[in-house]
């Protein structure tokens, strides 16, 4: 890699393709739950949410991205994994919050004062276990976006199995 370059261009295209994957789908899920509750009171409670899913998201990004520009070349790419997990944590736990914004709007409780056998009621009586299935998706679309942003042309196989990937898409077929 060029020591020339701040961030490399994978490194860089894969946090912003996150970022910009959980602000779609927070977009997505506001506007479904906002318009599920039947409740045009709920709309500016949604877009306010909206608006702090941004900022979070874009807080941990920024932080990210500066954290591995400034790293050495040495570490760049572990501070780069770091920052994404970061992403890909906020953005799941975020994907959670906007189907349980009206009951949060309903029964305000302060979540600092909760353990987790509240939470396990919160989730598994109250709510049910489809609370946590916008969470769900958004890691099956993160683990799109990741396989996505992979390099194959960077991709090695080991030395001690035969690699057919490379002859992939040559006019040999790797399967005789």
């Amino acid at each position: 890699m060029n020591s020339n370059k701040i961030v490399d261009t994978t490194v860089n295209n894969r946090m912003f393709k996150l970022f910009f994957l959980y602000v779609l789908y927070q977009l997505l899920l506001h506007t479904y739950f906002s318009l599920l509750s039947h409740d045009p009171r709920l709309l500016i409670p949604h877009l306010i949410a909206y608006i702090h899913d941004i900022a979070l998201l874009g807080i941990v990004t920024v932080i990210g991205y500066l954290a591995t520009a400034v790293s050495t070349t040495r570490f760049r790419k572990t501070v780069n994994k770091i920052g994404t997990v970061f992403i890909i944590i906020v953005g799941i736990l975020l994907a959670s919050y906007p189907k349980i914004l009206s009951e949060y709007m309903a029964f305000p409780v302060n979540i600092f004062e909760s353990d987790l056998g509240s939470a396990k009621i919160l989730i598994s009586d109250y709510l049910g276990i489809t609370a946590l299935l916008p969470a769900l998706i958004a890691l099956i679309l993160t683990t799109f976006v990741l396989f996505i942003s992979i390099d194959i042309k960077k991709f090695r196989c080991p030395t001690s199995a035969r690699c057919w990937t490379s002859n992939l898409f040559s006019k040999k077929n790797p399967l005789k």
